[in-house]
């Protein structure tokens, strides 16, 4: 019959039904789950159409016909068995493009994933990145590759740490007596001079806060009973002052704060006759002063800081530039009697993961993501059955890939179908090949599916969820912390869903995904909110400690009206507290004021000062 006569024929069987009503056809009922048989339509409920003669042939495509012939798309050839017609074989139908150098999409593009943006897993601003196509498939690149950390609040290196090397590192004033810095950053201080340490400023720069200098006025004169220390920091003490001869006082030269830490102590001095009017204070002997910390003597305090083995830029990160990919990249630590770059040792071979974790030059070279199902085309893609040729497909019903992939399998030939794994005639693979119900699944398209979770067949067959939701209990739903991800996991109570995948909320991500925190991140019911707890009067210390009336939060913790924090004590610095005279910790001078210099300074308004 030929295909004029046919498609006349249809046209009379539809007529038909328009003019007798539907209740009026025997024909076979038909719904969208129940399809009619080949060379019939499904028109309200019933087939209609009569059928082909064996051996007729007619070309097919059951996608969109105007993409035949575009990239790898082709028609197929469907043939007349028993009065129907059967499968559409040989078309190749548009499929999920990957790195193949192939069209597979239909669209007139070759491997246009380059240039999609896509999640690194690397943290700080190399978390995001875009896809490129490599000899092992898709490779997801940062698209801010890592850098020199500047005072920004983000982690520039991407090392999961926020201005590190920028803040809290000691400093002096360059051209300024009394401390100097070594090449490997340790500072030396003498007298009463001691380092300050960097802070970012709000303009993006840094500043060496907290130091203190020289005096500008000459050593000032020590009371009888107090230890006699280098005000100026020139390396002596009380050189201007007047004694008995032969009289002693105890003595220290170190920086304030570190007489008695470790193995420095305070010394003596004895007054010397300078000439027949005049006498002054010898040099102080026995007296143990700060030196360089050292890898040399482990657990000894060398600069009497309080903490032994702190060495200059030990525990900063570091580059070995002999090593290549994950074997870089370490942190400075003491080797031997030296401070050297420690790094990762190499892992027995590569995992699929974008990076050198064998630290041979070559990255995924273990993985094929030819055939790899849990890393098909791409590092992380993977497939619910199998992975043939960079691509995810089920060989139960793939006719070029029917029961195993390439040569492992076979293509089905002309007027076969793939069911089952096995090339069959039409009639031996009507329906499904298995029975759907015994493992509680609908028989969609000659395949078992679970409509419950088929993004394809949600809810019924042919139902396909739009990008950016998922199929949740036989419903689309678009992703969200309550439905997250293919697997549609309800997140943690304040967890973010990023990329298809539960994430707790933090300095990587605070209440928006890839959203950086430089301070601390208080959150609640998935949101959440970027604070310093230092100084934060609504999350004074801890997330949700608001500071009462007219406090303020100083250093973390609630002080009243113009205090500050000062070790956990609120304290009045701009007073007349002579300890803390302007600052914490900051004491007036005990002599200096009144006769002969013997009077102790007074603090008025944060100001030492005599009167």
């Amino acid at each position: 019959m030929s295909r004029l006569m046919k498609n006349l024929a249809l046209t009379s069987a539809l007529v038909a039904l328009v003019a007798c009503g539907v209740d009026d056809h025997p024909g076979e009922v038909c719904s969208d789950t129940e399809p009619c048989p080949s060379g019939q339509e499904c028109y309200r409920g019933f087939c209609v159409g009569e059928g082909c003669v064996d051996d007729e042939t007619r070309g097919c495509f059951t996608g969109d016909r105007t993409l035949i012939g575009i990239g790898e798309c082709l028609e197929g050839t469907q043939t007349c068995v028993e009065g129907a017609f059967g499968a559409c074989l040989g078309q190749v139908i548009p499929r999920t493009e990957v790195c193949n150098t192939l069209d597979d999409d239909c669209d007139g593009r070759v491997d246009e994933i380059s240039g999609m943006e896509c999640p690194t897993g690397m943290p700080g601003v190399c978390g995001v990145g875009t896809l490129a196509c490599g000899d092992s498939g898709a490779i997801c690149t940062p698209t801010t590759p890592a850098s020199d950390e500047v005072c920004n609040s983000r982690d520039d290196d991407c090392d999961t740490r926020v201005d590190e090397g920028l803040e809290g590192d000691e400093c002096y004033p360059a051209e300024t007596e009394g401390c100097t810095i070594d090449e490997d950053g340790g500072v030396l201080c003498v007298g009463a001079c001691r380092p300050g340490t960097f802070q970012c400023q709000e303009d993006m720069t840094r500043a060496c806060v907290g130091a203190i200098v020289p005096s500008v006025d000459p050593d000032t004169c020590t009371p009888p009973g107090e230890l006699a220390a280098d005000d100026d920091c020139d390396g002596l003490i009380d050189e201007d002052c007047d004694c008995e001869l032969d009289a002693t006082q105890s003595c220290y030269g170190g920086a304030m704060g570190t007489d008695g830490v470790g193995p420095c102590m305070a010394g003596t001095q004895t007054c010397e006759m300078v000439d027949a009017s005049t006498n002054r204070f010898g040099p102080c002997v026995g007296a143990v002063l700060p030196t360089t910390e050292t890898c040399s003597n482990e657990g000894v305090d060398n600069d009497c800081d309080g903490m032994p083995d702190d060495v200059a830029m030990r525990g900063m990160v570091c580059v070995e530039e002999g090593n290549v990919g994950a074997c870089r990249n370490g942190v400075r630590d003491c080797v031997g009697t030296m401070l050297g770059c420690v790094t990762p040792e190499p892992t027995e071979g590569d995992v699929c993961n974008l990076a050198d974790d064998d630290c041979d030059g070559m990255t995924d070279e273990d993985t094929d993501t030819s055939s790899d199902a849990a890393h098909c085309g791409m590092c992380g893609n993977a497939c619910e059955n199998e992975c043939c040729d960079g691509a995810c497909t089920d060989v139960r019903f793939d006719e070029m890939n029917c029961g195993g992939c390439g040569m492992d399998g076979m293509a089905c030939g002309v007027g076969q179908e793939c069911c089952g794994g096995m090339c069959r005639s039409p009639a031996e693979c009507a329906g499904c090949a298995e029975d759907c119900s015994a493992t509680g699944t609908s028989c969609c398209s000659m395949a078992c599916v679970d409509t419950m979770s088929d993004e394809n067949n949600c809810g019924m067959c042919g139902n396909t969820c739009e990008a950016g939701s998922f199929c949740c209990g036989g419903s689309c739903v678009p992703e969200s912390p309550d439905s997250c991800g293919q697997s549609c996991t309800p997140c943690g109570a304040t967890d973010l869903c990023c990329a298809g995948g539960c994430v707790p909320q933090g300095a990587m991500h605070c209440n928006t995904c890839g959203t950086g925190c430089g301070g601390d991140c208080c959150t609640d019911a998935h949101t959440g909110e970027c604070v310093n707890l230092q100084t934060d009067e609504s999350n004074c210390g801890v997330c949700g400690v608001v500071c009462p009336g007219d406090d303020t939060c100083s250093n973390g913790m609630c002080c009243g009206a113009g205090l500050t924090n000062c070790g956990g004590t609120c304290l009045n610095v701009n007073g007349n507290d002579r300890n803390n005279c302007g600052s914490c910790g900051r004491r007036c001078a005990s002599s200096g004021c009144g006769i002969a210099g013997l009077g102790a300074q007074s603090c008025s308004g944060g100001v030492c000062g005599c009167g």
